[in-house]
């Protein structure tokens, strides 16, 4: 029996689209960058969050940068290793000094990078009032009610990889699993690059 490809289809899919631009702008906040005590990367498989933490350090808007995370459902599967130190090699790889970074690799979720990573810091006697924290796109309203809700003292302004709707789901399509080295993103159905060591 052959599928329906009928007219209506089309029509469908550009609905279903246009409630997930609706639904992907809602989650973005557009806030402004301003200089913070510290930034504050959220741990995930997408290692563009990690490169957007990096590009805020290395423009100047914070004298620190905290990677927070350890391995999660997806992340367990292709990393060996924790989300956090993941981050931090590629900050490295960009520049980022590495005394300027700190590693929290116990959270597992984002109330834990919350209350781990303020943990971390006490313990490092730095004391923030005001903290970019970096996200996916579609994780920044998530991430800045958790920070309300568990650091309610803090001034966060949220921050994520500079993607629109088209091009964030291609550009994070992975290609298999990761190798105990390294993995492959596809971008377009193309290889593009390579993840860090795992």
């Amino acid at each position: 029996m052959g599928t329906d490809r009928g007219p209506g289809r089309g029509a469908k899919r550009d609905s279903l689209d246009a409630f997930a631009r609706t639904i992907w702008d809602y989650h973005r906040l557009g806030h402004a960058l301003a200089k913070a005590d510290c930034i504050i990367v959220l741990g995930s498989h997408d290692t563009r969050v990690a490169e957007r933490g990096a590009e805020v350090f290395l423009g100047g808007w914070a004298p620190l940068i905290v990677f927070s995370g350890n391995l999660g459902a997806l992340t367990s599967t292709i990393w060996q290793r924790p989300e956090a130190e993941i981050f931090a090699d590629v900050a490295l790889g960009m520049g980022v000094p590495r005394e300027r970074i700190l590693i929290e690799a116990g959270s597992t979720n984002t109330g834990e990078n919350v209350d781990l990573s303020r943990k971390l810091l006490l313990e490092r006697n730095v004391r923030p009032k005001k903290a970019i924290v970096v996200q996916k796109p579609y994780m920044e309203r998530r991430a800045y009610a958790t920070f309300r809700k568990r650091w309610p003292d803090l001034e966060v302004i949220l921050t994520s990889p500079r993607l629109d709707f088209d091009a964030y789901p291609t550009d994070t399509s992975w290609s298999g699993t990761c190798s105990a080295s390294s993995c492959t993103r596809r971008r377009a159905g193309r290889s593009t690059r390579t993840c860090p060591p795992t």
